[in-house]
């Protein structure tokens, strides 16, 4: 077997927005549901995808679709940020999605 080694030097890391290549609902939606499958628990995965579909539109169009303010919105977007299950549920709401529950294993016979 060959070892391959790379350096900093054979690697270019380039900055990505999700919210850059994010065009559809449909889209939108899916990043959600992966971010959602793959959050550690803590919720920090699914509010960042929130902030990044958020962020696809005008910020103040959300904010005022989902009952909040502008800078409300940034604070229960932002990395730490603890918002309640209530606001959660607003703005996916807002985003025109919704949260619909599905079996993780199917049950057994």
């Amino acid at each position: 077997m060959t070892e391959i080694v790379l350096t900093e030097d054979d690697v270019t890391l380039v900055p990505w927005d999700a919210a850059e290549v994010l065009k559809s609902p449909e889209e939108c939606a899916g990043y959600l549901a992966l971010a959602m499958e793959s959050d550690a628990g803590d919720g920090q995965a699914t509010l960042d995808a929130l902030e990044d579909i958020v962020r696809v539109d005008a910020m103040s169009r959300r904010a005022k679709a989902a009952g909040l303010h502008r800078s409300t919105l940034y604070r229960a977007l932002q990395p730490g940020a603890k918002p309640s299950f209530a606001t959660v549920l607003r703005i996916i709401r807002a985003l025109g999605l919704d949260l619909t529950p599905i079996p993780r294993d199917a049950p057994e016979a």
